[in-house]
């Protein structure tokens, strides 16, 4: 599937025209991460969106005394930053 193809998919995109996520498909970068990586950390800036192509991401909010709670999971077609 093409890029332009893939964001027709893209709830956040929906009746966008098609002219319009091909032009958006030439500025996309694809990048894929190694499980666990972490994406960016509470309070810091997001440089961009990111959407999920393939695989999970999970989204993490860090507790006092060094512990972590899964707040969401997102999947294919969801939209970060």
């Amino acid at each position: 599937m093409s890029d332009a193809g893939f964001l027709a998919t893209v709830p956040l995109l929906e009746g966008v025209p098609e002219a319009e996520l091909a032009e958006l498909s030439q500025v996309l970068r694809r990048r894929e991460e190694r499980p666990g990586a972490v994406l960016w950390r509470e309070g810091e800036e997001a440089r961009g969106m990111l959407f999920v192509v393939d695989g999970r991401v999970a989204v993490t909010l860090r507790l006092p005394g060094d512990r972590a709670v899964e707040v969401t999971r997102l999947g294919r077609g969801e939209v970060l930053g």
